[in-house]
């Protein structure tokens, strides 16, 4: 029968070592309440102990180590201890107990946290929900944590457009508008803030730009079209086009008139 030859005391664990040179690290309080000695008798009854007394230290140490460089919620450590550890479940309510007790794990700091660092990416109500659900905060910690309100929505959306708006190049008018609006969507804003943001902007566009991209547009149709149509239903296609594009009709028609000039 294997015996414990050799007990070495850290300050993290326990190790007990084995005649057959296995060796299991167990916590402190499960070394004090078993008595584990040198030279006492290992059978397999014992070893079985030994190895979930292992095991579940192991999950408790990866769970601080977890912790040691991001908070995390309930949720995440328990479904780390389930999945990489195989813990009961007794065994897990223990664990998450302890690092509750010891405010290693904080739900309530973690939400908070999450919809500080949100909002600091310019991230509206509904992204910053989606974000909390990913993680599994339960919906009564959102609503006391995550309230919507309009002016602070208006002035994240606002500030993230002004921005924006900068980088946004080669586009007309109404492009640049829909870019803003789908970029806007996107960081969870809701339809009122994004449209009160844009049309507060007032978004302009070079004429000598937009019409020069105008001219591009028009071109690419023309080419594309003129591959299938002619005539009224040709200059009917490329019409839309450049409609769907964003541009008005008055600057297509004079575009249009002059290329067909050109034609001539």
């Amino acid at each position: 029968m294997k015996k414990i030859t050799s007990i070495n005391v850290t300050n993290n664990y326990v190790q007990i070592n084995l005649s057959d040179a296995s060796a299991y690290k167990i916590s402190d309080n499960d070394y004090f309440d078993f008595k584990y000695k040198a030279n006492d008798p290992v059978d397999l009854e014992l070893e079985n102990q030994l190895k979930q007394q292992a095991n579940y230290h192991a999950g408790y140490m990866s769970s601080l180590n977890k912790l040691k460089y991001k908070d995390r919620t309930e949720y995440e450590i328990r479904a780390h201890l389930y999945d990489d550890f195989k813990l009961l479940k007794n065994e897990v309510d223990a664990i998450l107990d302890k690092l509750i007790y010891y405010d290693f794990i904080n739900d309530d700091r973690y939400t908070k946290d999450l919809i500080e660092n949100n909002q600091l990416k310019y991230y509206g109500y509904n992204k910053i929900k989606s974000n909390l659900i990913k993680v599994y905060i339960n919906s009564n910690r959102i609503s006391e944590f995550l309230v919507y309100n309009y002016e602070v929505e208006y002035d994240l959306a606002f500030e993230f457009a002004s921005k924006t708006l900068n980088s946004i190049k080669n586009k007309t008018k109404i492009q640049t508008e829909n870019t803003l609006k789908q970029k806007l969507v996107y960081r969870g804003f809701n339809s009122d803030v994004i449209n009160n943001v844009v049309s507060a902007l007032e978004v302009s566009v070079d004429s000598d730009i937009e019409y020069g991209l105008l001219i591009k547009e028009y071109t690419k149709a023309e080419r594309r079209y003129s591959r299938k149509y002619s005539d009224y239903e040709l200059k009917t296609r490329i019409i839309n086009f450049l409609l769907s594009k964003g541009y008005n009709y008055s600057m297509v028609q004079t575009v249009m008139e002059e290329m067909e000039k050109e034609n001539d």
